[in-house]
């Protein structure tokens, strides 16, 4: 059976499967409520086998048990300038002409958060988007080689719906009170659901724990305030920030593709 159906249901789809449901966290999708039209298939016995999100030709998700269940015809997603698939729907696009082809798992992290501090030496601190902004986008530049990110830029993410100042974290060395570590998380209430959005140590102190330590105090700060925390990341990234997820008791298979033509 196929339907279209409004935002609420497609909310409802995501707080029982968020990494299953969207490649990304929910207020990145729920604000555009007015472009976008829910397709979904069920199965005999009325469970979801498929799903497709589109804004206009962009499908913005796209899901399904089989290839048999996609909600979508050949002839749209033939037609679609983009498309964010997930794994289990790739052979449904897998031989149409994208020219950009990125690969990024999306995980889940629910319960308690794992006991974990500092490393010797350092300290947590709460990032001002204000006073910050700058030191805030220049350690950003230096992980990423090639960014131009502005300080202006770095404070229009206060305007995001679900931006929350306890969730801007600092790790600073003591002593220098050099910023070495960043995390940056979203708060969106409406699910409840917290986002990792940034999460960067500096390459001269990686490899001292100064990312899970990011991770925890982030995971802590949300702690009985939403239902889940999710991240997502590309999967051929050199950091391999996967590993540093799990390690922190983040979980979950599931992996999206952006394929734009």
């Amino acid at each position: 059976m196929n339907g279209s159906h409004p935002f609420p249901n497609l909310l409802a789809l995501y707080r029982q499967a968020p990494c299953r449901t969207l490649p990304n966290a929910w207020w990145k999708t729920g604000r555009k409520v007015a472009e976008l039209t829910l397709l979904v298939r069920e199965g005999p016995s009325g469970a979801l086998s498929g799903l497709a999100v589109q804004e206009g030709e962009r499908v913005l998700a796209l899901w399904c048990r089989r290839p048999v269940d996609s909600p979508l015809s050949g002839a749209a997603l033939a037609a679609a300038p983009l498309i964010l698939a997930h794994a289990a729907a790739l052979p449904l696009v897998a031989e149409l002409p994208f020219s950009r082809r990125e690969a990024y798992f999306r995980l889940i992290h629910k319960g308690a958060t794992p006991d974990y501090n500092c490393p010797s030496h350092y300290q947590y601190a709460t990032a001002d988007p204000n006073s910050d902004a700058q030191a805030i986008a220049g350690l950003i530049r230096i992980c990423y080689p090639g960014s131009a990110l502005t300080a202006a830029e770095v404070q229009g993410w206060t305007r995001h719906p679900s931006y929350d100042p306890s969730l801007w974290v600092w790790v600073r060395e003591e002593g220098s009170d050099r910023p070495v570590g960043l995390g940056i998380a979203e708060l969106d209430s409406a699910v409840p659901e917290a986002s990792l959005e940034w999460i960067q140590v500096h390459p001269d102190f990686q490899g001292q724990g100064i990312g899970s330590a990011v991770v925890m105090e982030l995971l802590r700060r949300v702690a009985g305030r939403v239902a889940f925390t999710t991240v997502s990341g590309q999967v051929a990234n050199l950091t391999r920030p996967e590993g540093l997820y799990r390690r922190c008791g983040f979980t979950g298979s599931d992996i999206w593709w952006l394929l734009i033509k």
